[in-house]
């Protein structure tokens, strides 16, 4: 029998044609490798290309000098709404009527010649110009922006988007405040009132109970209606505070501070002078007296009528006790608890109450300057406290 022919397909293919199909893979395989090398480049080049930009063609080469002591001001933006609005219609006194502007978005302002009484059914859509005084009965919703000429006068639960007067703001309790409100005279806000992001006067501030606010800024605020507590002091002999510390735990610094490794406290009554910074808590006693700053890494407890001539710092709680007093500065890493009758500041300087934490005011706290938040802040005025202005 015959055998048969072995398959040969595969084999009888000609050797040239294998050799072009090898080539063309091997092609194919270098122009893969080639573009991935070229990606792999430019992600490695692209991330630092702004710096070889720099380097080759420099557009800062001094450093930017930087002022240290600068702050915006507090009223800004109350300023820059009234600056924004006269870029727009003109400066006033502003012809009334109904003009359309473009601010940020297209809006119309309503300027009005003389002073204007709003009733909860009116709910006016423009931004209001009033040349004379506002007065809003309880209950309205005024959705946009409101500038005063003159004074305020606010009726309970009305909801304000932003206001601006030049003369006094009287709210009514419950008010809304959505953004932020400004005097260039007194503000006085009634019990519950939610002022906002920053409430700012030019005179100053006063608080009724249950105040939410962030930012408060007026040369002397005030919570509640109490009479303000005098905590002036005799001059008397005071000790080094080196005296009232562990010597095993405490070691003068170069700028004279004591630096202490756990927890300083100053006994009721007692006299130091000098700067304090302690790993610990700090507790002064009550009626003490310290002619200094304190700085503690944790916790600051000032007792019951104690006074701090200088500032003071805490890295988490601050306690400010009764009819105490911070006569500067006064700043925590977390929550502040301000007791009845307590002061923060002096009179004539504008000084800083600041939380990273919550803030809660008791009554009759006084602060000259600013009261700043993160967290937000509550007023805890006494029970049945009317809101009334501070005697100058």
């Amino acid at each position: 029998m015959r055998g048969r022919r072995p398959c040969s397909r595969i084999s009888s293919w000609p050797r040239e044609h294998s050799g072009e199909a090898l080539i063309a893979i091997d092609s194919e395989i270098l122009l893969r490798i080639i573009a991935l090398g070229i990606i792999a480049a430019a992600g490695a080049v692209l991330p630092i290309s702004a710096a070889i930009r720099e380097a080759w063609k420099p557009r800062d080469p001094k450093p930017l000098d930087i002022d240290n002591r600068y702050r915006k001001d507090d009223r800004y933006f109350a300023t820059s709404f009234d600056a924004l609005i006269e870029r727009a219609v003109g400066p006033a006194p502003r012809p009334p009527g109904i003009h359309r502007v473009r601010l940020h978005d297209e809006e119309s302002v309503k300027t009005i010649e003389g002073s204007l009484d709003l009733r909860p059914v009116d709910g006016p859509r423009s931004i209001l110009d009033i040349h004379g005084d506002l007065r809003v009965e309880s209950g309205a919703t005024i959705a946009k922006e409101v500038l005063v000429g003159g004074s305020a006068k606010i009726g309970e639960a009305v909801r304000l988007r932003a206001l601006k007067a030049s003369g006094s703001i009287d709210l009514g309790p419950h008010v809304d405040i959505e953004r932020w409100i400004d005097t260039g005279a007194r503000l006085a806000a009634g019990d519950g009132c939610r002022l906002g992001a920053r409430a700012t006067a030019a005179d100053e501030i006063i608080l009724g109970a249950d105040i939410q606010f962030n930012l408060l800024s007026a040369p002397c605020i005030v919570v509640g209606a109490e009479e303000l507590q005098s905590c002036e002091r005799l001059p008397a002999p005071s000790r080094p505070v080196a005296e009232f510390g562990d010597p095993k735990r405490c070691r003068p610094r170069a700028d004279g501070a004591l630096l202490t490794d756990g927890d300083f406290i100053i006994p009721d009554g007692a006299n130091a002078a000098g700067d304090v910074i302690a790993r610990g808590d700090i507790r002064i006693g009550r009626q003490a007296t310290i002619r200094g700053s304190l700085h503690s890494d944790a916790d600051v407890r000032i007792g019951e009528g104690a006074v701090i001539t200088g500032s003071v710092y805490a890295e988490r709680m601050l306690h400010l006790g009764e009819n105490a007093v911070i006569s500067e500065h006064a700043l925590t890493a977390g929550s502040a608890i301000i007791d009845s009758g307590a002061r923060v500041g002096s009179p004539g300087r504008i000084t800083t109450l600041l939380a990273d934490g919550f803030v809660e005011l008791n009554a009759g706290v006084v602060l000259y300057g600013r009261i700043v938040s993160a967290h937000g802040g509550v007023t805890r005025a006494a029970q049945n406290t009317s809101v009334k202005a501070v005697a100058n």
